[in-house]
């Protein structure tokens, strides 16, 4: 009986704090603006690379990241490009993080992923880093 009453608290004190990761999940999908549809904004132009799309998400491991698309517009392959975010939290940058690729062939469309090293954030900017 001692067993089973071991195990049944086992049990309440799992669910629990099962509950208590999803409150915190689902707090944190909405404070970051989250959504499963993306959000409509405006492609960014520069002179080698455009942002066609980006949005907030989650990754499968549960991080918070911006994710998009870019597109090399030059005539000729870029050694390197990058996309930088800023992440803020109420107005307060809280940190910026880039994501990078190499070798991007003219025309070719990249599916980046700008990683959050933070706990939370509620807005974003996005900029075009070097691009060669």
């Amino acid at each position: 009986m001692k067993r089973l009453v071991t195990g049944i608290g086992k049990l309440i004190i799992g669910g629990v704090l099962g509950l208590f990761a999803l409150v915190v999940l689902v707090y944190v999908f909405s404070a970051a603006n989250v959504s499963e549809e993306p959000l409509t904004r405006e492609p960014l132009t520069g002179s080698k690379l455009e942002i066609l799309d980006h949005n907030p998400n989650i990754t499968e491991g549960g991080a918070l990241c911006v994710e998009g698309r870019a597109k090399n517009i030059t005539d000729r392959k870029l050694d390197y490009a990058e996309v930088v975010v800023k992440f803020y939290d109420n107005d307060v940058v809280e940190s910026t993080s880039r994501d990078f690729i190499t070798d991007l062939d003219p025309g070719e469309i990249w599916h980046f992923e700008v990683m959050f090293l933070g706990e939370l954030f509620t807005d974003y900017k996005i900029f075009m880093g070097m691009a060669y």
